[in-house]
């Protein structure tokens, strides 16, 4: 499985930019370059299919009608070949980056080529920069998500282990698969996370995540069962023949690659200010915000401001966000 990759294929799984990693936002570094993505696609038309299959190591969608890519640091234009899942048994392990060094229950990768330089995948993917793939990291809650039901419900059909075992499904629009908010994300090099492993991409994996519901989920961890023993075909190589559940890659050594984000640390950690209030004071007010921090005022009984005690903590946590 994943976890010996490199020892099964160690000329091409085992180098020193490979992926997935472990992105953890205060080691990166802001890089103001990284600006939005502009995006060009056909939204589906009506009645259109995609073709759905199990390609031994993930759920593979093939797309329908033309989706390409740029800006947000690249320099060339890029177009959606595939995207497919990873995802695991239980809630605390099945995405193959950690942020943070926390794993999310799946994780779905955008696979796009370089088409200013190449004509096909097939061309790009041995060629360094010829790829470029988006990852989206998945969080589950109460209600479902439907732009995700016809791949949902599809599994049930592709989940043995043949390969190249095809079904077709109502096609899905790609942006609204991929986050709302595309202007955070984190960027660096390193390679596709299956065999063979070629260090040749540029990895975006985006900081808001998207929903799926626990029945969702849950649905794709039934659809990764064993298939039965007769529909075992004895030609697949036996790591192929799994079911096809935890199929993430362990993360691997960043060694000595840097990864960069888009966005400053303070757009997404919001420093905890805590208030030293004297007892029997009046109701406060709302706050009045006077620059990066709150100031709260309250009356005592002979009517003198109230001092606001702000710990030393977060006055420190605010003044190391401010040079971020």
């Amino acid at each position: 499985g994943p976890q010996s990759w490199h020892e099964l294929f160690p000329a091409a799984c085992a180098g020193v930019a490979q992926s997935p990693i472990d992105i953890r936002p205060e080691r990166t570094i802001y890089n103001p370059d990284l600006k939005d993505f502009a995006l060009w696609y056909d939204p589906p038309k009506p009645g259109s299919r995609m073709k759905i299959k199990n390609n031994g190591h993930a759920i593979q969608v093939n797309t329908e009608g033309e989706f390409y890519f740029t800006n947000g640091g690249l320099q060339h234009v890029y177009k959606v070949e595939q995207f497919h899942f990873h995802w695991g048994s239980e809630d605390h392990m099945g995405s193959e980056h950690l942020l943070d060094s926390i794993a999310y229950p799946i994780e779905m990768h955008i696979v796009s080529y370089n088409s200013d330089l190449y004509g096909d995948i097939g061309e790009a993917v041995t060629e360094k920069g010829g790829l470029a793939v988006l990852g989206v990291l998945f969080e589950v809650q109460e209600q479902p998500n439907p732009v995700y039901d016809p791949i949902i419900q599809a599994l049930q059909h592709v989940k043995d282990p043949e390969m190249d075992k095809e079904e077709e499904i109502e096609a899905v629009s790609l942006r609204n698969l991929l986050p709302e908010d595309m202007s955070k994300y984190y960027r660096y090099n390193g390679s596709l996370t299956t065999p063979g492993c070629f260090e040749t991409v540029t990895w975006t994996v985006f900081h808001q995540k998207q929903k799926i519901s626990f029945g969702q989920e849950y649905s794709e961890r039934l659809n990764g069962s064993p298939a039965p023993i007769d529909a075992i075909n004895e030609d697949i190589p036996e790591w192929i023949q799994d079911p096809l559940v935890d199929n993430f890659r362990p993360v691997q050594p960043l060694n000595n690659r840097v990864v960069y984000r888009s966005f400053k640390l303070k757009d997404i950690y919001a420093p905890q200010l805590t208030y030293n209030i004297q007892p029997n004071s009046q109701p406060e007010p709302e706050p009045k915000k006077t620059g990066k921090v709150a100031t709260v005022y309250s009356k005592q009984d002979n009517n003198s401001a109230n001092s606001v005690h702000i710990s030393f903590l977060s006055c420190l946590i605010v003044f190391i966000i401010s040079l971020l």
